[in-house]
């Protein structure tokens, strides 16, 4: 069985690697154009920069439909800045550094890695929930059934992930024993599953469905257990203070989205897959109207957030604990 303070320690490592911003980058105002370039340095006054984990050339939810609709740009104009950059991330440890770089102004990720960098360096302030209770899905190779039959066996899971922390919780559940994680990037799952490298491999939204389509066995889900993630929205604390009115005025945009992309879905799925490689079925299954919330602070998402920072503290995958509240955004 894999040890869970080596998988803490591994875990903080890829929190200190430098985000290398040379993934493709997504102007909302041009949808479906990407350029290979390092987000900006010195320009937040000029642009805001967000972003977000990959493989679609935009956040989604409410943000990315605000964007798509053209009134985050707007609403922000007044603040100072010129427009909008959506820049994309293979995953949550590698966005949080750049946002704690200065490189980012708004981050969308996983609770689980927003969660790790507030404790371990702090700098950001939780501004709201993108979606709330993604599931994960634990897909396995066609002689893997269920759960037992993963014992002794390779799971892939992407590290520092809400996936990351779903096997992780499995096996302190004592549901998986004498297992071994294969840190793995989604991109490359498929792959390990067909080369045998890895026996299951624990898939975000988007994915998970895409290989239950490709007849990989569906051997468990995070709903099942209450190990569902959120994608979090947090801000640099400096970047905040530079700009007093910016939180007031994403949050009635960010709320306005989410309620009007809920009154219309087939537009928001349309809009949805122009952005993705990922077809209709798959996008409906990975992304349900009930996970995209008008409140800023759903029940679902606190309750959820709260379960997973109990999780990183037990396993010492974090040793500074804090109150939710106090990472919370205080509006008046």
């Amino acid at each position: 069985m894999v040890g869970l303070q080596q998988t803490g320690r591994k875990w903080q490592i890829w929190l200190g690697v430098m985000a290398a911003m040379v993934l493709s980058a997504c102007q909302p105002s041009a949808a479906g154009k990407t350029a290979n370039t390092a987000a900006p340095t010195g320009e937040a006054k000029q642009v805001l920069r967000i972003g977000y984990i990959g493989p679609s050339e935009t956040a989604g939810g409410a943000v990315g439909w605000a964007l798509h609709q053209g009134t985050l740009q707007t609403a922000v104009q007044p603040l100072g800045f010129a427009e909008v950059k959506e820049y994309v991330f293979p995953n949550g440890p590698d966005l949080n550094e750049a946002l704690l770089s200065n490189k980012l102004d708004v981050g969308i990720f996983g609770d689980t890695p927003a969660l790790t960098g507030e404790a371990n360096r702090g700098g950001s302030t939780l501004i709201g929930f993108n979606s709330v209770a993604n599931e994960a899905w634990l897909m396995g190779r066609p002689e893997i059934k269920q759960l037992a039959d993963l014992h002794g066996k390779n799971i892939g899971v992407p590290n520092g992930s809400y996936m990351h922390r779903y096997v992780s919780g499995l096996i302190e559940q004592g549901l998986l024993k004498d297992v071994k994680l294969k840190f793995l990037l989604p991109r490359d799952a498929q792959a390990a599953l067909s080369n045998g490298d890895i026996a299951a491999f624990a898939a975000p939204i988007q994915l998970g469905p895409q290989l239950q389509s490709l007849n990989f066995n569906t051997v468990d889900l995070a709903s099942k257990h209450g190990l569902q993630g959120n994608s979090v929205i947090v801000a640099r604390n400096a970047f905040l203070s530079e700009h007093p009115q910016f939180f007031k005025v994403f949050d009635q945009v960010r709320s306005a989205a989410a309620k009007d992309l809920r009154q219309q879905p087939d537009a928001y799925y349309a809009y949805y897959l122009k952005h993705t490689q990922y077809k209709e079925p798959i996008i409906r299954a990975s992304f349900p109207m009930e996970s995209f919330n008008a409140e800023t602070f759903p029940a679902q998402g606190l309750k959820l957030l709260e379960g997973t920072k109990q999780f990183l503290l037990s396993q010492k995958i974090i040793s500074k604990d804090f109150a939710i509240q106090d990472w919370q955004i205080k509006s008046e």
